[in-house]
């Protein structure tokens, strides 16, 4: 619902992601779900106008998380699949508007949400973020996806309408079909599995194959998507038209080559694994299978972060995913920890505002703050700026907006 009345932030620190440093008291004119005017100090206001008093704490763009699992409701995937449906519906139901609560007014879904979610989102039926969905992953015959299966023990499900099981493919033809249908089922963007895990790192899917979901995304303007946590398969990915690569855990001077000539994004994804795996392990109910592989990541962790840094550092545009799932309140992480690969605190905010809305081929809309944009805005306490460990805390955000609409505001307003 756009609100249709005029908003005025006031009193705050502007960080716009334009420009390079903080505005200090600086209002923002919000009106019909837009943003109308931003400027130093304050100005005489029509009547009825709502005016929320930042009190010197920062006004931001909203965040966003370019790779989520929102759909998950358990760390463990065979018990989601045996829950009776409306026990999952209310778990995707909590996930969605604990993440906005949390300031992401943005995520992409990389896997399982299909339109059904987005919709209840898009109808108020569910006070979420704005959801961007692949609708399931691609993956082929003994790919990571289908390869999971055996090694897990776990049944991937049937469509119920709920989510969307995987898609496994073989062949071109059925690769250009397969596109097909999850941009008919209402895909914002592909997501293939071309390559496998830092435990498995082999190549998946063929150039053809490859060429096929770039061709059939391309005509009707939207990027592939691709998951690699080794690079073989990015390579392979890039040389076929794919534009955003999630994970990958190592690279050389080709594929930075590569991804700089194709102008391509990366995407790491730091929070799930660091956090959730490495730091939190006994706090969370991970299966046998992942605990399994957590050494693996434990002992490739140093790689995995001078990559991102390698691949930062080179001017290749890198954006911000989590890679979060299951409820597990971690996506404000992945802005602090980009700051131990190279970032400062400030380019890492603008990787989860400003780069992921070209990612998400958005930034004419979102992504900073500036006139004519929607009015997805945060306000938070002290410097994030200085200290990106501040949006790891849901509690440091105080108002959350999209779209002009309130969703959550602890601050005072006058009228």
């Amino acid at each position: 619902m756009v609100n249709s009345g005029i908003t005025v932030l006031t009193g705050g620190r502007l960080l716009d992601c334009t420009g390079e440093e903080p505005l200090e008291d600086f209002s923002v004119v919000v009106e019909g779900g837009d943003i109308k005017d931003i400027y130093p100090g304050e100005k005489p206001l029509p009547e009825k106008t709502t005016v929320i008093d930042a009190g010197g704490r920062t006004i931001m763009p909203g965040l966003t998380d370019a790779h989520v699992h929102i759909a998950y409701s358990h760390p463990d995937l065979s018990l989601q699949f045996k829950d009776p449906p409306i026990v999952t519906a209310l778990w995707m139901k909590d996930n969605c508007e604990r993440i906005l609560q949390a300031g992401f007014t943005t995520v992409c879904d990389m896997g399982l949400a299909n339109r059904a979610l987005k919709q209840a989102i898009e109808d108020g039926l569910i006070k979420g973020p704005r959801l961007l969905i692949c609708n399931t992953w691609l993956t082929r015959t003994g790919g990571h996806i289908d390869r999971f299966n055996p090694d897990t023990g776990i049944s991937l499900p049937r469509d119920t309408g709920l989510y969307s099981p995987p898609r496994i493919i073989d062949g071109v033809d059925d690769a250009r079909k397969a596109a097909r249908e999850q941009l008919r089922a209402g895909a914002d963007f592909l997501k293939v599995l071309c390559g496998g895990s830092v435990a498995w790192p082999h190549a998946e899917f063929s150039e053809g194959e490859l060429t096929a979901f770039a061709e059939e995304a391309s005509d009707v303007g939207k990027y592939v998507h691709a998951h690699d946590e080794g690079f073989a398969g990015a390579k392979r990915a890039l040389k076929c038209g794919v534009r955003v690569l999630h994970h990958v855990f190592s690279c050389d001077d080709e594929i930075i080559r590569m991804m700089k000539a194709k102008n391509a994004f990366h995407v790491p994804t730091f929070a799930l694994r660091t956090k959730g795996w490495l730091e939190r392990a006994d706090e969370i109910p991970w299966t046998a299978h992942t605990r399994a592989i957590i050494p693996v990541y434990r002992e490739a962790l140093p790689s995995i972060m001078r990559t991102a840094e390698r691949i930062f550092k080179s001017g290749c545009s890198v954006g911000s995913g989590s890679d979060c799932l299951a409820g597990i309140p971690l996506e404000g992480w992945e802005i602090k920890l980009k700051t131990e690969c190279g970032m400062t605190p400030y380019q890492a905010i603008k990787s989860a505002t400003a780069v992921n809305a070209r990612i998400f081929q958005m930034e004419d809309r979102i992504g900073t703050i500036e006139a004519g944009k929607w009015a997805d805005i945060i306000v938070v306490d002290g410097h994030p700026d200085e200290d990106p460990e501040i949006l790891a805390d849901p509690n440091n955000v105080r108002l959350v907006m999209k779209r002009g609409e309130l969703f959550k505001n602890t601050l005072k307003n006058r009228v």
